[in-house]
């Protein structure tokens, strides 16, 4: 009897353990169900997290590129006038003045553009600064060609201005009005165009 007994209680046992594992699978189903309702969810969820994370981005990559050029054009608002100035003073008025040149002119304008550059050429789009080094390059050439009294010739001079203004292809002063966008058209004259 005592065998049985035993025997009952240990069925009883294992049958109290199984509705205690059965008790515990059922958690466990509903929590993957949960977690399988989370994950679909989450899946859900990541191609807009995704797309978002990508316009943002690329709305910082933009407005990090508008800062950038912003500070680029405010450079260059401040380098072309001066480069503006010193060629068109000491070549183009200098020539219509019917002044003369000589080689202390030439030896100053070239230590006047090469500071200029110093200070301001990394603003230079690279077809202002190509037209720079050509100019920059013709004055060189009348520096060192010159002694500090010999008059320059006119012709040379003549030809420096071309360099600078322009003939039959843009000169240097060209470059530099449009990359400030003086030869674009503007607002006002787009719209006076469309009125007509």
């Amino acid at each position: 009897m005592l065998a049985l007994l035993i025997a009952v209680f240990g069925l009883a046992k294992i049958w109290w353990e199984i509705k205690k594992l059965r008790q515990e699978n059922g958690k466990l189903r509903q929590e993957s169900a949960k977690l399988n309702v989370e994950i679909s969810a989450f899946q859900q969820k990541l191609p807009l997290e995704i797309a978002k994370l990508s316009a943002e981005t690329e709305k910082t990559s933009s407005e990090l590129e508008q800062t950038h050029l912003k500070e680029v054009l405010e450079g260059r608002m401040k380098a072309y006038p001066r480069l503006w100035r010193i060629l068109q003073a000491q070549v183009s008025n200098w020539r219509m003045e019917g002044k003369h040149a000589n080689g202390e002119w030439a030896v100053k304008l070239y230590a006047d553009l090469n500071a200029c550059h110093a200070n301001y050429g990394v603003f230079f789009s690279q077809p202002v600064y190509e037209a720079f080094c050509e100019v920059r390059e013709a004055v060189r050439k009348l520096a060192v060609s010159y002694g500090p009294e010999q008059e320059v010739p006119a012709d040379a001079v003549m030809e420096l201005d071309v360099i600078w203004s322009g003939r039959g292809k843009p000169g240097m002063a060209t470059q530099l009005k449009d990359d400030l966008g003086s030869y674009r058209p503007s607002i006002i004259s787009a719209r006076r165009v469309r009125g007509q």
